[in-house]
């Protein structure tokens, strides 16, 4: 069975009761955790984490409601669920992003002062309302969008995602122009990621690739999760177009550019 990696100050897991470990042990299973961590849809990215087996947890206190703090190492980003000691946060946080429930917002705002806060609304299917299939979405190869997307950030994160899921793409011209895949996936949800090259944008692919996306999805037996920025207003109002409504919300914390 897989384990979590650990740093310092190892202890097991029936050590832990009423106090703060700067790092889960590495007697800690994925079965322990997958136990402590739900999966619901704030924590998709998260939990996705966990399954995994490659995220690194800091101060995990379980003698009341469960807090911790989880980071990726791959893309430094970092997780803080409930209330960890803000000394695991600070051993914790890197350069990436820093997400947690709204409801921590004051006070890691308070610890981490050089970082902006964002506010995100995290959205579940309602009543669905998706655009018709159509024979000009379907999933798309990685050499058939290496020869069409010539956006390096763009290209880094679709190379990236064809690692670990399908990407569906929306054909214009015979051209992938708005692409869809599962950012995270746990055993019962995924959560979107979406994109579309700017020239083809308000043209109704990104909608088209999403609902063939989220039906795909759903066959496997997989609820769809779409999380946005606040301020990514677009993006907001496709997902209320698309019949999604707002179940939770969370906040990024973001180093300055």
């Amino acid at each position: 069975m897989p384990h979590l990696s650990a740093c310092r100050a190892p202890v097991g897991l029936g050590d832990l009761s009423g106090m703060v470990a700067m790092e889960i042990a590495a007697g800690l299973t994925m079965d322990q955790l997958k136990a402590l961590l739900p999966d619901i849809p704030r924590w998709v990215e998260a939990r996705d984490l966990v399954l995994s087996g490659e995220g690194e947890v800091f101060g995990l206190e379980t003698a009341g409601p469960l807090s911790l703090v989880l980071r990726n190492p791959d893309d430094d980003v970092t997780f803080v669920i409930g209330r960890p000691d803000p000394s695991a946060v600070l051993a914790a946080v890197g350069t990436g992003d820093l997400i947690a429930g709204v409801e921590a917002r004051n006070w890691l705002a308070d610890l981490l002062p050089e970082r902006t806060c964002e506010v995100a609304p995290v959205f579940t299917m309602a009543r669905p309302n998706l655009p018709p299939p159509t024979p000009e979405v379907r999933i798309v190869s990685l050499a058939e969008i290496t020869r069409s997307v010539d956006d390096a950030e763009l290209l880094e994160e679709l190379e990236a995602a064809s690692e670990f899921t399908e990407i569906a793409a929306s054909f214009e011209d015979g051209r992938p122009v708005s692409f869809c895949y599962a950012g995270s996936e746990t055993e019962t949800l995924w959560d979107v990621g979406i994109d579309t090259l700017e020239a083809y944008q308000r043209r109704g692919h990104a909608a088209r690739v999403a609902g063939f996306m989220i039906r795909r999805m759903k066959a496997e037996g997989l609820d769809v999760v779409w999380t946005a920025l606040e301020s990514n207003l677009a993006s907001v109002k496709l997902a209320g177009a698309l019949g999604f409504h707002e179940v939770d919300r969370i906040v990024i914390f973001q180093r300055p550019d």
